[in-house]
């Protein structure tokens, strides 16, 4: 790592995060997920995400540290199809370069590396460095029982009936600043993890604007995948936004907002929620038939095509949030001439009416609106990096 992270060394057992950083003669004891470390290049991921692709396919032949590689492009599950290098003698991965993110993309590579047979016993125990101070910021208290839990948040979280056979229960677990409960769940080749969160909430409940929309129990509920905003629930604790392969599915019910979050595939978190509740779940992908605008408007595909190389190169990326995009427009309505100052149309003015990740309905209230509802579309991709276009909306009726 350099700048900022230059010589920290971060281990992870999957129960505590130690963080060590020479710098400050210091080891920082942090909460094991999320960890954004993890993601980097470790070998045993990187294997199974190839066996476990939608589809892979060798696109040519490189040179990686004085090694020759087999380059493959990799389309994973849900995600977005990468570069892998691939040691022709070892099988083994030597160099990963990442799908482009919002303008960015990762490449990280072996420099050097050096094959043995196992893993020498001293580097697999953790000792203080001498003259170092331990420092535990880990904010969590494991609990004995949801008697606990009641005594300390007031409340007995719900605890699913059914989940995943290939998960087990690892702990329970309060925030206590946060007053939220968390059940902790680790799958058996201790390489996933799944957290439900819960706590008591009388606030409205608003999606983020850029996060599609299913439903849990004939409720709204917020689909990030991956996680891009921290709002709700998701505040106020350890970091899951821009984590790579971190998913949340989060809704709230009878007073309580929920929370599901986890470093797997969407219809895995599914299952969560469904062995959680007794009501219809409908968080997937799926076609949905939305409706129509009463009025359309005209677009030129190539112009999108150029506004989506923009916010690729790091330009204009409010494109990327369907309810800007519609702030935007509908200012525009009031103000063909151009907009000077603030917008007459004000952002929390705007209700995210349907969102299935390539379609979306935004609704505009306010005194100012001459629309009534805004249709985007997703035309160029169909991904949480593509851009929003409008291609419709509803005047007021009595305009």
């Amino acid at each position: 790592m350099e700048g900022a992270q230059k010589d920290v060394i971060t281990v992870n057992n999957g129960q505590k995060k130690w963080q060590i950083q020479p710098g400050q003669k210091k080891v920082e004891v942090l909460a094991a997920f999320p960890d954004s470390y993890s993601f980097t290049f470790e070998l045993g991921k990187e294997i199974d995400d190839v066996k476990n692709a939608l589809e892979t396919k060798i696109v040519g032949e490189d040179k990686v540290s004085g090694r020759t590689a087999i380059v493959m492009e990799v389309t994973p599950k849900g995600g977005d199809s990468y570069k892998i290098w691939i040691d022709k003698d070892t099988k083994m991965p030597l160099q990963k370069q990442s799908a482009m993110q919002y303008s960015i993309q990762y490449k990280v590579c072996y420099t050097s590396i050096d094959f043995i047979e196992s893993i020498p016993k001293e580097l697999l125990a953790y000792t203080i460095p001498e003259g170092f101070k331990e420092i535990d910021t880990n904010t969590e208290q494991i609990v004995n029982s949801l008697a606990d839990v009641k005594e300390i948040l007031g409340f007995t979280p719900t605890i699913p009936e059914n989940v995943p056979s290939s998960f087990i229960q690892n702990n329970i677990s309060i925030v206590n600043d946060a007053k939220v409960v968390k059940i902790n769940y680790t799958s058996k080749d201790n390489k996933k993890k799944v957290v439900i969160l819960q706590k008591k909430s009388d606030s409205e409940f608003k999606p983020a604007s850029m996060a599609a929309l299913g439903k849990v129990n004939n409720n709204v509920a917020e689909i990030q995948s991956p996680i891009k905003n921290e709002i709700g629930i998701l505040q106020g604790q350890v970091p899951y936004a821009n984590i790579t392969g971190i998913s949340s599915v989060r809704w709230k019910q009878d007073g309580f907002e929920y929370a599901v979050i986890g470093n797997t595939y969407l219809e895995e978190l599914e299952l969560f929620i469904k062995g959680s509740t007794s009501g219809i779940v409908d968080i997937s992908s799926k076609e949905q038939s939305l409706d129509k605008p009463q009025v359309e408007v005209p677009v030129d595909l190539k112009v999108e095509e150029q506004e989506q190389k923009n916010v690729d190169a790091g330009h204009s990326p409010w494109k990327l949030d369907p309810v800007f995009v519609s702030q935007v427009f509908a200012s525009l309505k009031i103000l063909p001439e151009g907009i000077q100052g603030e917008y007459p149309i004000k952002y929390e003015e705007l209700k995210i009416i349907k969102n299935t990740g390539k379609e979306a309905i935004i609704e505009v209230s306010g005194d100012k609106t001459t629309i009534k509802r805004v249709y985007l579309k997703r035309l160029i991709r169909e991904d949480n990096t593509g851009i929003w276009t409008v291609v419709g909306y509803d005047p007021l009726k009595n305009q």
